[in-house]
C-alpha cells in the first residue's frame, strides 16, 4: 500500500507516539501535556491508513459521504508527503481513557479492557457525517472530515502544538453508543485485518514494557466490575 519512503516518514510518526506518549503515559493519570507538530501528524498518518485501506469500498456503499472521504483522503496524504502545510478546515482529536470505577455502569463486558487494552479503527459514519476513528491503549484519535467542526468535544483538538488539558469529555451525539457498539464488536471478533497488525506492530516494538504495562491489572479490575 505505501512506498518505502512513505513507510519511512509513517514509521517516524508511530515511533514519536509510541515513545512520547504511549509508554510514557500509559500508566499515569495524566492533568497537562505539552506535544508538538508530531502528535497531529501521528493522528493523521493513522487516519490516513484507516481510509487508505477501507475507502474503495466505502464510496461504493456509501457516495454521498464517499466524496467526502476521498477528498480528505488526497489532502491528508499531500500533508503527510509535505506537499502541503495545512489539513484546510479538518480537524484532529485526541482522548485519554481513565478507569471507571463504578461496577454499576451500564457499560458491555471488557469494555474497560477495550478502551484501555485494545487497538481499533474505523470509519466513523451515517447518512449526514464521515469521520476516522482510532482507539489505541488508552486512547481515541478522531479526524473528522465532514462537517470539519463537530460539537461535543471538549479538551481534545490537537494543533500544530500546544498543551493537552485533562479532564476531557466527548459529548458528541450517538457517540457513547458507537463505542460499546464497538466494544462488544471487538470481544466476539478480534481485529486481524493488515492495517490493525501495523498499529499493534507499532505498539508491540517493545513488548517486555507492554507486558510489564497495566495490561494485567486493567483485566483483574474488569473481571471484578462484571462479576
Amino acid at each position: 500500500m505505501l512506498c518505502s519512503d512513505c513507510e519511512m516518514i509513517f514509521s517516524k510518526y508511530e515511533d514519536y507516539f509510541s515513545k512520547e506518549w504511549f509508554y510514557p503515559h500509559s500508566n499515569n493519570k495524566l492533568k497537562e501535556l505539552n506535544y508538538g507538530i508530531g502528535l497531529k501528524k501521528f493522528i493523521i498518518s493513522v487516519s490516513w491508513r484507516i481510509l487508505a485501506y477501507s475507502l474503495d469500498d466505502f464510496e461504493i456503499n456509501n457516495p454521498k459521504m464517499g466524496k467526502y472521504a476521498r477528498e480528505a483522503y488526497h489532502i491528508w496524504k499531500d500533508y503527510l508527503l509535505v506537499e502541503r502545510q495545512d489539513i484546510l478546515e479538518y480537524k484532529t482529536h485526541l482522548f485519554i481513557f481513565e478507569y471507571v470505577n463504578d461496577s454499576t455502569s451500564n457499560l458491555p463486558s471488557k469494555f474497560q479492557f477495550y478502551t484501555l487494552r485494545a487497538i481499533d479503527g474505523t470509519i466513523y459514519y451515517n447518512q449526514e457525517l464521515v469521520h476516522v476513528y482510532v482507539k489505541f491503549p488508552g486512547f481515541i484519535l478522531f479526524s473528522t472530515i465532514y462537517p470539519t467542526n463537530p460539537n461535543g468535544w471538549v479538551n481534545t483538538e490537537i494543533f500544530d502544538s500546544g498543551t493537552l488539558i485533562i479532564p476531557q469529555e466527548i459529548s458528541y451525539a450517538g457517540f457513547g453508543d458507537f463505542l460499546k457498539e464497538r466494544a462488544e464488536l471487538i470481544s466476539r471478533n478480534p481485529v486481524s485485518n493488515p492495517q490493525q497488525r501495523k498499529l499493534n506492530e507499532t505498539i508491540l516494538k517493545d513488548k517486555n514494557r507492554f507486558i510489564n504495562s497495566t495490561t494485567y491489572d486493567v483485566w483483574v479490575e474488569e473481571n471484578k466490575r462484571i462479576s
